[in-house]
């Protein structure tokens, strides 16, 4: 049975191409499908958001490890949604220092939470898409 090509997350096409790390043995074969934009060299080293997939159509590049990603958005490192990796903490209460709380928001480090504060508040919020996810730590 062949494992089907995934979709583009962003455009569902199926035009994509696979990334390739660690050395990748010149010959006819693997010179062909880079040509053909089926396979991309990814370097010598992988990180843990470097993308599995690119869509030869949008440009969108993605990464399937979905162990990884849950790990890493419950760290707050990266959107389970959107996969951004600006994200900022949710400031929940009222702030003692007004003029370090309204720096902190223009530079995205943190998000205005509210001062009514519950048992179940989230304690993350993406930049980008605004989802908000995460359980708030009691201070």
């Amino acid at each position: 049975m062949t494992k089907k090509k995934p979709m583009c997350p962003k455009c569902s096409s199926r035009n994509l191409a696979k990334f390739v790390y660690g050395l990748v043995r010149r010959d006819t074969k693997s010179d062909g499908l880079i040509k053909d934009e089926k396979i991309i060299r990814g370097g010598c080293s992988r990180e843990w958001n470097s993308p599995d997939w690119r869509c030869n159509d949008c440009d969108r590049r993605w990464n399937e490890d979905k162990k990884m990603k849950t790990f890493m958005s419950e760290l707050g490192k990266i959107c389970p949604e959107c996969d951004s990796q600006s994200i900022a903490w949710i400031f929940w209460g009222y702030p003692g220092d007004m003029d370090w709380y309204l720096k902190a928001i223009d530079d995205k480090e943190i998000a205005g939470g509210g001062c009514l504060v519950t048992d179940h508040d989230p304690k993350w919020e993406c930049n980008d898409c605004f989802h908000r996810w995460g359980v708030r730590d009691d201070d």
